[in-house]
């Protein structure tokens, strides 16, 4: 029986310091952990997307949020109040003179004076010249009412 069993030792001890068992082993235990770090190193690299996601996502917030807050100082400042006097009201200041360019067909309304805020409007209305765009520059520029190109006399003859 002593003799079996010291076979049997003899036997696991000699698998056991086998270089080829040891071998093997080895792989088995590289293989079985790498299966789980694998897994670690993917959702690693997943989350790492993610946080630049948020990250980028975080920077266009922060710009808009920037672009939001410039908005409302100016909206809240005086130019923003006078732009739209002058633009949706047609108020002016004083010793201003306004030039509005109307579209064919349009009626502008008459104006009144606001003496509270040194603001006026224009009270004059004139009806859309049916002349040709040149004879309107010509007139805003030289303040001839509807005289025409033709009707120029030139040194050396009319044109």
């Amino acid at each position: 029986m002593r003799k079996k069993r010291e076979q049997k030792k003899g036997f696991t001890v000699k698998v056991i310091t086998n270089p080829k068992f040891v071998f093997f082993l080895a792989v088995t235990s590289l293989i079985l952990m790498a299966f789980p770090l694998s897994d670690k190193l993917e959702n690693k690299s997943q989350i790492d997307r993610e946080i630049e996601n948020l990250e980028r996502e975080i920077a266009k917030k922060e710009n808009k949020n920037y672009e939001l807050e410039n908005l409302i100082k100016y909206l809240q400042s005086d130019q923003f109040v006078e732009d739209q006097a002058r633009t949706s009201l047609g108020f002016k200041k004083e010793g201003e003179e306004v030039v509005v360019i109307q579209e064919e067909g349009q009626v502008a309304g008459a104006f009144e004076e606001n003496k509270e805020e040194g603001l006026s409007r224009s009270s004059e209305y004139k009806e859309p010249s049916l002349a040709s765009g040149f004879e309107r520059w010509w007139n805003y520029f030289f303040g001839q009412a509807r005289s025409s190109i033709r009707e120029l006399e030139f040194p050396g003859g009319s044109v």
